[in-house]
């Protein structure tokens, strides 16, 4: 795949970059939640909120909300890892660098001993392979 064929528009880089830099803390934080739902005991709650809901209909409907939100972070991080896998090493030193580790570009160019301009073709790279895993940019 060559990143120079392929265009994406600003918010579609915008998002993707930011599901890359979100995607460790997101799967630390769905492997949280998991481990409090399995050791989460049900509570019988009749008391009303002041909003005439009850905790219950209110817990459940925040539940379905953060439901949603995990399955969405889910599909997003399997997306990341697929695309991972199709890239090469250098590809993926630089993800984990610059994404994972909050790396500076330049710091991450000297340690790989890269050219800047090969390090911003690399992040191109990972940014449009994750973009057409997610569905967000078409070849």
């Amino acid at each position: 795949m060559s990143s120079h064929s392929i265009q994406m528009l600003e918010h579609e880089k915008i998002y993707i970059e930011g599901e890359l830099r979100h995607y460790e803390i997101r799967k630390k934080m769905i492997k949280e939640v998991e481990e409090s739902i399995i050791a989460e005991t049900p509570i019988r709650e009749v008391c009303i909120a002041p909003t005439g809901y009850s905790n219950v209909v209110m817990n459940k409907v925040f539940q379905l909300i953060d439901y949603r939100m995990l399955e969405r972070w889910k599909e997003n991080i399997s997306a990341i890892d697929k695309s991972l896998l199709l890239l090469e090493d250098k590809h993926r030193e630089v993800f984990e660098k610059f994404f994972v580790k909050k790396m500076h570009y330049r710091r991450v160019h000297n340690e790989m001993y890269i050219s800047q301009a090969e390090f911003f073709r690399i992040r191109k790279d990972i940014t449009i392979s994750v973009g057409i895993s997610l569905g967000i940019i078409s070849l």
